[in-house]
């Protein structure tokens, strides 16, 4: 567990940015960031503190981030993929649901992700996993809640979403659930608050590359999208397929055939 003071102080340092969540000046827009959206105050405050927190600390490294694409800091690896507020359209709206997250890998491979960590910036819940180490909720390893009744989370709803695919998940769950923040539904799928997940547009590595690790130590899964295929990608700036979760791997054939073969039988 090499990073994880650092990345709890990071954590410490942006949580204070909450006196602006819900204020105006929260959403004064700057200009497009390198993955196509507007950057907003609160967004470019996060940032300013990664980066001088990185360089205070003279770690050596490669930072991938929603606000400024990659930067070089004197060496490749280890490349920190952060998304300093994710759910920031919350955070804007003084929606108490949005997050604080990164990760590290040592291989431009969401597979080499070795340490992650995401912090609930309002309810202070603290999320971090270590390859082959567990996850942990809070200081204590990840026990998972199991319900008869289950709850599906689903991100990446917008205009142009295939109504099918929506009415395929929605008539297959006792609830589901759309709140804002695909780092946080991720991280309390791993927990078994959530029982599956899914992301129906396409997705990118920053809003998910921690929470992937977390719910991989945690015992769950990410998988390519209408597919038992495990969900690997590359860690850059482009968008890739859409993915789904299961907090068990013991449901995988469950969920799928409910969600994605009931139309074939």
């Amino acid at each position: 567990m090499i990073y994880v003071d650092f990345f709890k102080d990071l954590g410490k340092k942006i949580q204070q940015l909450n006196k602006f969540f819900g204020e105006k000046i929260a959403s004064f827009e700057f200009e497009e960031n390198p993955f196509g959206d507007v950057s907003v105050y609160i967004d470019k405050k996060a940032q300013e503190i990664v980066v001088e927190s990185i360089i205070k600390e003279s770690i050596k490294c490669t930072l991938l981030s929603e606000e400024s694409g990659f930067l070089d800091f004197g060496q490749k690896y280890p490349l920190f993929i952060v998304d300093p507020i994710d759910g920031s359209l919350n955070a804007k709206r003084g929606i108490p649901y949005s997050a604080f997250s990164i990760a590290y890998s040592t291989s431009d491979s969401s597979d080499f992700i070795n340490e992650a960590y995401v912090l609930n910036l309002s309810t202070s819940d603290e999320f971090f996993a270590s390859k082959s180490n567990g996850a942990y909720l809070n200081g204590k390893q990840i026990k998972k809640l199991s319900l008869k009744n289950y709850i599906a989370a689903i991100e990446g709803i917008k205009r142009q979403t295939n109504l099918d695919d929506l009415k395929k998940i929605y008539k297959s769950f006792y609830r589901v659930r759309s709140m804002g923040s695909v780092a946080l539904d991720l991280c309390y799928l791993a927990c078994g608050r959530i029982d599956v997940f899914f992301h129906i547009q396409p997705s990118r590595i920053i809003d998910f590359a921690a929470a992937k690790l977390i719910v991989e130590e945690s015992g769950g899964v990410l998988l390519e999208f209408e597919s038992k295929n495990l969900y690997n990608v590359p860690i850059d700036q482009e968008k890739h397929k859409p993915f789904w979760a299961v907090a068990e791997l013991t449901n995988i054939d469950e969920f799928y055939n409910k969600v994605f073969m009931e139309e074939s039988k």
